[in-house]
């Protein structure tokens, strides 16, 4: 079982369509027959939708297309902060099964009542922000207590030219806070170098990441189709594959499917 945990679903043909912008160099549609499509040989079993659109009326098409297809195993929604009843339509969402959490920036711990409602209703947090973010989780979890946070994109850090003082101190702050994820996704978009299809290129990310989030704290996510300029989903499945067929077959079912199921408590998966 292997499991992408960022996937983005939408249509560009509905009324209500919010995202990608229309400049986006991405297909004008990308639903879960496309994506399978797209992956070729890599061999995704399931897949966690991340929205990118706040609109309310987006969260509630893509539990749609959830109640379709089995293949879509979960859905990490995103309403915007200042959301007219909040509180109501969150609780509504989350009664759907497959709805697991929300997804937020850098003004993650702004609005500290509504993380202390995704707690109650144990939901998680993805976070797709920077450094000066991250360093703010510690104090959040000592606040509230456990929550679960899922950082996007190695931490939205550049691969290739080293590891910024500021980004590691922020990653390391979170290394004894069990609850804390880290998402190895967006790899390709954040490479910088001349062989993006090296997997040797990434090895000093993904190093430190282990370090500091060992074999129980990452998830494989591949962020399609943000990803499609930059390279195949059958290159990212081969690079990270690379790096943790190398670390042993449990680390390797961890990192592809057993931290997904718990970090967003994937309903019906074990």
């Amino acid at each position: 079982m292997i499991l992408d945990t960022h996937t983005h679903f939408y249509d560009t043909r509905r009324d209500e369509h919010y995202w990608p912008p229309e400049e986006a160099p991405f297909p004008n549609v990308c639903l879960p027959e496309v994506y399978r499509e797209a992956l070729g040989s890599a061999p995704v079993t399931g897949t966690v939708i991340v929205e990118a659109s706040p609109q309310l009326v987006d969260n509630h098409w893509i539990l749609s297309l959830c109640d379709e297809d089995d293949f879509l195993v979960g859905f990490v929604g995103n309403l915007a902060h200042d959301q007219e009843n909040f509180e109501a339509h969150l609780r509504e969402l989350a009664a759907h099964p497959k709805y697991v959490g929300i997804r937020r920036g850098k003004e993650s711990f702004e609005h500290m009542d509504q993380i202390r409602l995704l707690k109650e209703l144990d939901l998680e947090l993805d976070i797709l922000a920077d450094a000066e973010t991250f360093a703010k989780i510690p104090a959040a979890i000592d606040e509230l207590g456990e929550i679960r946070v899922v950082i996007n994109h190695i931490g939205m850090h550049p691969v290739g030219n080293g590891l910024e003082a500021d980004w590691v101190a922020s990653m390391e702050a979170v290394k004894e806070y069990p609850s804390v994820y880290c998402k190895v996704s967006a790899m390709l978009e954040l490479y910088d170098g001349n062989d993006i299809s090296n997997p040797a290129e990434y090895l000093e990310m993904l190093d430190f990441l282990w370090e500091n989030f060992g074999e129980d704290r990452l998830v494989f996510g591949t962020n399609w189709p943000v990803c499609s300029p930059h390279g195949s989903l059958e290159t990212i499945y081969t690079i990270v594959n690379t790096y943790f067929a190398a670390k042993g077959d449990t680390a390797r079912e961890k990192f592809f499917y057993k931290n997904a199921v718990k970090a967003y408590k994937l309903q019906g998966l074990e």
